[in-house]
Parts: structure tokens; C-alpha cells; sequence
């Protein structure tokens, strides 16, 4: 074991468990480590606290803050296990500060269609924004070179979306016409199941998110779901090659 300070980025720590074990585990990322009396190592990675009860796994969480500094013991094995947890909010060094300062400089890239995007640090992904009949439609490409796959999309964007939202009523229509019956409070007044056409009219899009798998091309689109699903998000996936290979409700 060794005494490190470390420089937490913009994430913050999560809590994992795995059933059937009981213990908690309190998971998070730095960008840079320093050993003792070493120089300041600037490199991505993530550490672990483990065996900690729920009550102390929410201690912890409160206590690890973003763009702070962490002096801790610990096992650097790939992921740095923390052994314990000895000060938090560090005064940060010169150097610390310097690479805090660079860090939390924007950076951005223009598309001459669409615009600015800006990378989210704490999500890890370019944000941007799209008109979409009088919405603004938010953007999330995890890699600038996902912009061509944007592009691709927004070729015939109308009719993207309505076969989007085809897909999505073929897929869900039963479904959502389960929860429509279970939300039904007059007895008295027979059932009326949505028609696909119904399911359509009903959901429109917000957000479109596009991933920077192996190959590149693949998109999720997020739908407002008009009720049907009590306010959750109906999602539709595809990839540019293949089109569309999955519609969901959830979130």
C-alpha cells in the first residue's frame, strides 16, 4: 500500500453492489495520481472502495467532490483500490493547479450545419443542438467524427422520425395499450385500445444520441412518450448500415 494524492475530474462516485454479496462498493475516476514525493502522473483511471454497508457508501459519496484533490491509501493494480480514505479536498500543488486550469478549458468543435458542440466532461460526450419543428432537439455524439453519422440522419429528418416512430408503434403498440388499460379509472366507460396511428400521433422526439462503437453508425433516438408510459422515454436504436434494431420503454 502506498499513500497517493489524487485529482478527481468532472464524474462523480457512484455505489455498486453485486447480490448476493451485502457489501458496497463506492466506484469513481481520477485524471491524474502522484506518488509519494513523485512527480504528478497524468493519466485516466478509476478507483475503488469496497466493503462498505450502505450508511457508510453514502458517507463517502458526500465527502468525494469533482475537480478535487484526494489524499488516500491505496493499491494501484490497473484500478486503484482505496484502502483508506485519509483527506479529502486537498489544497491542490502548482502543477495541480495548472492541469486543473487545462482541464477545465471547453473544448468544443463547429459543424457548419449544426453548429457548436461542447464537450460534457461528467458524461463524456459532445452536446449540441438541433431545430426540430420549433424545438430545440439536444444532441449527444460521444466522438467528433460521430457528426457524419448526424449528417446521415438529418438527410430527410422528417421522414427519419416517422419511420422512427413507426418502428416504435409496431414494437410497443400492445404494450403501451397495457398500461393505457391499467390507467384507466372509469369502469363504466369501455376501454378504447390506441390504434398504431394513435401510438404515433402521441410521441414526439427530444434527444438524439449517437454512439462511438466499432465501425461508428450506430444512433439512439429518445421520444417523449405522450403518456402512454406514464412519462418514461421510448427509445428507438438502429445503426446507418442496418436501420433500426430496437425500440424500448424505460428511464
Amino acid at each position: 500500500m502506498k499513500v497517493y494524492r489524487i485529482m478527481l475530474g468532472a464524474g462523480e462516485p457512484g455505489g455498486s453492489r453485486i447480490p448476493p454479496k451485502k457489501d458496497w462498493s463506492v466506484v469513481g475516476g481520477y485524471i491524474a495520481y502522484r506518488e509519494p514525493n513523485g512527480e504528478l502522473v497524468e493519466s485516466e483511471g478509476s478507483f475503488r472502495i469496497e466493503n462498505c454497508t450502505e450508511e457508510r457508501m453514502h458517507e463517502l459519496m458526500a465527502r468525494i467532490k469533482s475537480y478535487t484533490v484526494m489524499r488516500v491509501k491505496a493499491d494501484l493494480r490497473g484500478t486503484l483500490f482505496i484502502e483508506e480514505l485519509i483527506e479529502t479536498d486537498v489544497t491542490p500543488l502548482a502543477d495541480e493547479e495548472a492541469l486543473y486550469k487545462r482541464y477545465k478549458t471547453p473544448i468544443t468543435f463547429n459543424d457548419k450545419q449544426f453548429g457548436e458542440f461542447v464537450l460534457n466532461r461528467k458524461l463524456g460526450c459532445f452536446e449540441g443542438v438541433l431545430k426540430y419543428q420549433n424545438k430545440e432537439i439536444s444532441v449527444m455524439l460521444e466522438a467528433e467524427d460521430d457528426i457524419k453519422t448526424l449528417h446521415f440522419i438529418c438527410k430527410d429528418l422528417d421522414g427519419f422520425v416517422e419511420n422512427a416512430r413507426r418502428y416504435a408503434a409496431n414494437n410497443l403498440l400492445e404494450l403501451g395499450n397495457q398500461w393505457q388499460y391499467d390507467d384507466a379509472e372509469d369502469e363504466e366507460i369501455p376501454f378504447i385500445p390506441m390504434t398504431e396511428d394513435d401510438f404515433i400521433k402521441r410521441i414526439s422526439l427530444k434527444d438524439i444520441s449517437i454512439d462511438d462503437v466499432e465501425g461508428g453508425g450506430e444512433y439512439t433516438l429518445w421520444f417523449d412518450d405522450g403518456n402512454i408510459f406514464w412519462g418514461h422515454s421510448i427509445t428507438v436504436s438502429g445503426n446507418i448500415e442496418s436501420g433500426f434494431t430496437d425500440a424500448t420503454m424505460g428511464g
